[in-house]
């Protein structure tokens, strides 16, 4: 059985007519490499059939629908990811707490609930 992908988005969307995006800088601080391997801990421990990746598409929402299962944007992408239809069910939205004490608690629980749905349909 294949694993179902979780996608840590850390950049905003490119815009046309915006310069290079500082998302990283401001919110970020660089630390996405450790939240996606604190993730991918919890989800090896509580063995899900799950993997978490770090967005490598720089935010580009139709390449991430082509990939992912389900988004979590780092704090401070709420209103700077374009999400272009995407089922806004499966996107979080970090607090600035969650991502820097790499909280995964309410990203565990969300996959916990979406294995559930799935095995029921």
């Amino acid at each position: 059985m294949t694993a179902k992908i979780v996608t840590f988005v850390f950049k905003s969307s490119p815009l046309l007519g915006r310069g290079a995006p500082f998302t990283g800088v401001l919110f970020s601080w660089f630390k996405e490499d450790s939240f996606v391997k604190s993730l991918n801990e919890r989800i090896n421990i509580l063995g899900l059939n799950w993997v978490a990746e770090v967005d490598d598409t720089e935010s580009d929402i139709y390449q991430l629908e082509k990939k992912t299962d389900f988004i979590v944007c780092a704090p401070g992408l709420k209103y700077q990811f374009f999400i272009n239809g995407f089922d806004k069910n499966r996107i979080i939205y970090l607090s600035t707490m969650e991502y820097h004490l790499n909280n995964t608690s309410r990203i565990i629980k969300w996959i916990s609930e979406y294995d559930v749905k799935d095995h029921l349909i």
